[in-house]
């Protein structure tokens, strides 16, 4: 394991820091890196904010015909998916 995390390091391992999924070993190297380098002290920070703001706005559902594209289980016959038929109310066009 290095002695020393370099600040590409580091970076790759921003979202896993911030979800809290870092080893604790790795974690205690990157930071040690944090106390030395101020712009990845400030990337984490931007990315751990970042995450608590999307953390806090409400939940919505997604819309069931969405989830059931994406599931590509579409009824037969169904014009969703294929750019057909007719945008929802308020939708941009």
């Amino acid at each position: 394991m290095d002695a020393f995390l370099r600040c590409d390091s580091v970076v790759a391992l921003t979202a896993r820091l911030a979800d809290g999924t870092v080893a604790a070993d790795r974690r205690e190297l990157v930071e040690m890196h944090l106390l030395a380098c101020p712009s990845c002290l400030q990337h984490v920070r931007k990315v751990q904010l970042m995450r608590s703001s999307l953390t806090a706005l409400p939940g919505r559902h997604a819309p069931e015909h969405l989830a059931t594209l994406m599931l590509g289980t579409a009824p037969a016959g169904s014009t969703a998916g294929t750019g057909e038929g007719e945008l929802a109310e308020g939708t941009p066009s």
